[in-house]
């Protein structure tokens, strides 16, 4: 007869004792974010964050009461586009939602209520935001609020008809128990993590109906596209290391085109080093005008050190840099 045994690792046994999802383990929930980066952590997640501030972004966006409203169908920023949940809504920021910084999150107008959908039962028109990623994300957690309760959180993984659930806070003996996806007039962090990934996430409101709107506001989202490295050690993870395969912790990028110079021998900027580098490399060679482009080690000298640097990536591209989840640069 053979006895079926299960093996349990080390690493699996403390992420069970810490509360931290194992590989087919159902999205773990989270109401504080301290537990949810160690979390990320433990699991050996790199993470982003996406507060709202980068007016490369979302500057065509924002809203407030003298300025009136700007308004978006949609927004991509960091890997992620993000819409309203219904067909009438389009994305904004403003002054008012914001945790940290100058602006928060919101859609306008809030729901689909007033414009012939049938309201009367809840969830159908409620508030709410879709975020759609272009590659695999495993956690989403952010700061939501509400100026019109009592309202209620529902965070949806991909076309799950459920929620996630985050469960009920009880009193010592069981009793007097509370659901945690109340919303309040303050912010609130939830969050989950799911090791079986997902692509969309939505956050709706699940308590307004018929002519009773809820609104929704939100701030500082982290997100994960999982297990990150540092291939080169220089304690730059490879999602936002600007050369993944050369130590450079200073991340020098001279000509900003997201290659550090450590690995960007592409002085004229067609993604192949050649011989038009080495014109240019040439022109600035020591004793030429100092290049700070040239300069690939950043000593302060374009010499023999940096022609080394130049023949070692001849008749390539230059090295990569950040890796997925973060921005791609021009040649990549």
């Amino acid at each position: 007869m053979v006895t079926a045994r299960t093996s349990l690792t080390l690493a699996g046994l403390i992420a069970m004792l810490a509360g931290v999802p194992t590989a087919g383990a159902e999205p773990a929930t989270y109401t504080r974010l301290v537990e949810f980066r160690a979390a990320l952590t433990a699991l050996g997640y790199g993470f982003l964050e996406e507060g709202f501030e980068d007016d490369e972004a979302w500057g065509h966006v924002r809203s407030s009461v003298p300025g009136g409203n700007q308004t978006a169908p949609s927004v991509t920023n960091l890997g992620i586009t993000w819409t309203a949940n219904n067909d009438v809504s389009e994305v904004t920021t403003g002054p008012g939602p914001a945790r940290r910084g100058m602006y928060g999150f919101f859609v306008l107008p809030h729901g689909s209520f007033g414009t012939g959908i049938d309201c009367s039962q809840p969830v159908v028109c409620g508030d709410g935001w879709i975020g759609t990623a272009g590659q695999t994300l495993y956690a989403i957690g952010g700061w939501i609020e509400t100026n019109t309760p009592p309202a209620t959180l529902g965070l949806y993984l991909d076309d799950s008809p459920v929620p996630v659930d985050f469960g009920e806070s009880c009193d010592p003996g069981g009793e007097n128990c509370v659901d945690l996806d109340i919303l309040d007039t303050q912010h609130r962090f939830f969050g989950v993590i799911d090791p079986a990934g997902f692509q969309q996430f939505q956050f709706r409101e699940l308590e307004a109906a018929g002519d009773e709107a809820k609104f929704m506001f939100a701030d500082d989202f982290i997100f994960s596209y999982g297990a990150v490295g540092d291939t080169d050690g220089d304690g730059i993870a490879d999602d936002s290391d600007n050369c993944r395969l050369l130590a450079n912790p200073d991340q020098r990028d001279t000509d900003d085109d997201a290659i550090g110079n450590v690995c960007d021998t592409d002085l004229n900027g067609d993604c192949v080093v050649n011989f038009g580098d080495l014109a240019e490399f040439k022109a600035a060679f020591f004793p030429g005008p100092y290049s700070a482009d040239a300069d690939f080690d950043g000593d302060g000298f374009v010499n023999f050190g940096d022609l080394a640097t130049l023949k070692a990536g001849f008749f390539t591209a230059p090295m990569p840099g950040p890796g997925p989840g973060a921005p791609g640069n021009a040649c990549e």
